[in-house]
Parts: C-alpha cells; structure tokens; sequence
C-alpha cells in the first residue's frame, strides 16, 4: 500500500509509506536494534472485505482491484501472514534496514 495510487485508500497508503520511512531512518539511526519493514502481502481482513463491497466515486477501482485479489485466489490468510513474519524474526539482522516480503520467509 506504500507505493500504491489507489483512489479510496490515500490516507492509508501516506500511512504505511511513513511507516517504511520510519522503519529506514531507526535502522540508520539505531545500527544495534534489528529493524526491517514486512510488507504480508495481500490479507483476508475485515479491510479487505470493506473494499470489496465499497461505496462511492472510487468503488469500481476498488471493487475490480480487491475483488481480483479474492477470485485469483491471491489472499494470504491472517495465520500465513503471521507465520511468515515468525520465521522472518527468527533473523531479523539478516534483513536489517530492508523491506521484506512472506515470500522471503
């Protein structure tokens, strides 16, 4: 969502890109903490569902990208997401100051 230019879902999107930034400049400013950004991937959430059915001038957008998720079979359960992020803090320096994806775990 950090990179994403997705109509709707702006103030969300500004939110997570603060977020990496912050993750980069403690990595940077604090060496000795491991510190690494986990990008989960696409996530059967309550949000997801909510943009699925959205309302308003940005619903199709929406609906054709979320939906796409859902019917492409590309939804990572909340368990697999967490499960990804257990084995990724297993070494945490080995992804220190990066962004990290469930696929690198």
């Amino acid at each position: 969502a950090a990179e994403s230019n997705l109509p709707g879902i702006g103030a969300y999107a500004v939110a997570k890109a603060a977020e990496e930034h912050l993750a980069r400049q403690l990595a940077v400013e604090v060496p000795e903490v491991p510190c690494f950004i986990y990008r989960p991937g696409v996530v059967e959430t309550e949000m997801q569902r909510q943009a699925r059915e959205a309302q308003g001038s940005a619903a199709p957008v929406l609906h054709r990208v979320f939906r796409g998720y859902k019917e492409e079979g590309l939804l990572l359960t909340p368990q697999e997401a967490a499960e990804a992020l257990l084995r990724l803090l297993q070494r945490p320096r080995q992804y220190h100051g990066k962004i990290v994806s469930w696929r690198d775990a």
